[in-house]
């Protein structure tokens, strides 16, 4: 648990929901992909139906590793088909 300016308790990334999450990876996928707030959802499966190619993939993986402060195992990458997975990943190596 981290605190703001004000003393008010911040949740740290592993302490969130699914949707809080979401709610702050949306706007880099939104911006990445050029998609709209409402095609980014949980189970929005990230090549097939938000159009991501490995490319896109790999900077999104940078791009969230420098906001979240994480490093996740190339290995593990692999595995990441929807943003459900992409969000299970960060919770997990944050």
């Amino acid at each position: 648990m981290f605190f703001n300016l004000f003393g008010k308790k911040n949740k740290s990334v592993s302490e969130m929901t699914d949707r809080e999450v979401l709610d702050k990876i949306r706007p880099l996928l939104t911006s990445m992909l050029g998609l709209e707030d409402s095609e980014v959802t949980l189970y929005a499966h990230l090549y097939n139906d938000l159009g991501c190619d490995e490319l896109d993939f790999k900077e999104i993986m940078i791009a969230l590793g420098e906001q979240f402060n994480y490093g996740v195992d190339p290995a593990a990458d692999k595995g990441i088909k929807t943003v459900i997975d992409l969000i299970h990943a960060i919770k997990r190596y944050n």
